[in-house]
């Protein structure tokens, strides 16, 4: 595996957020990774085992994810408030532009990044995502993000994970859903838990019900 240096940088309003940093060459842009919805920076191991080394690669907890602190306000839970994080990431670095890899939400902070700082953006792949946003997955997401679940072992939630989203990864063996289930969430005095702040769900259901409410006009 890839070894990193677990990092931290803060944002406007001082929450220490944190990074995964994989060395690599610092003569051209590092890879910078940003996760989806309710994941983060474990989510990109596959990436830094293929290109660490070769490249600089940086994966990101966006706030309230991971290790990253959470807001106090969940209204700043926004794609606005995530690319100002970067933004202030990069320049605390030095880093003038990077080779963005952009999973879901992700990749729509990349797009939004692409709208107001193109200059930052050396290169870009997105994941999951797409001009047209499916009904069907923003039900999919609704029916998971901000519901607290608790599991007593690592073998209850993969359990749990797999018999919930086999459909979406038809392929998956175990090995597969442990690591999914050891990227997502995390040990608690409490069970294993999902490692994100529930109250992201909040926004996420303003817009979503206004995107309905506004196909339903």
């Amino acid at each position: 595996m890839a070894s990193w240096t677990d990092r931290f940088w803060y944002s406007a309003e001082g929450l220490r957020l944190h990074y995964r940093d994989y060395e690599g060459p610092r003569d051209k842009p590092p890879i910078l990774c940003i996760p989806g919805l309710t994941r983060n920076a474990r989510d990109f191991e596959p990436v830094a085992e293929r290109y660490a080394g070769q490249w600089r690669v940086i994966c990101i907890d966006l706030r309230g994810r991971g290790l990253s602190e959470k807001d106090p306000d969940s209204s700043r839970y926004t794609p606005h408030h995530y690319v100002a994080d970067i933004l202030k990431m990069l320049d605390q670095l030095g880093i003038a532009d990077a080779v963005f890899f952009g999973t879901s939400l992700g990749a729509i902070c990349t797009m939004l990044l692409a709208s107001t700082d193109a200059d930052r953006i050396a290169g870009a792949m997105l994941n999951d995502i797409g001009p047209e946003i499916d009904q069907t997955g923003i039900d999919r997401i609704g029916g998971y993000v901000g519901r607290e679940v608790t599991f007593d072992g690592w073998d209850e939630a993969i359990s749990t994970l797999a018999e919930r989203n086999r459909e979406v990864f038809p392929k998956w063996g175990q090995g597969e859903w442990d690591r999914f289930a050891r990227r997502i969430m995390h040990e608690t005095p409490d069970g294993i838990r999902f490692q994100y702040d529930m109250r992201i769900a909040d926004n996420f259901r303003v817009a979503t019900e206004g995107r309905q409410g506004a196909s339903d006009s």
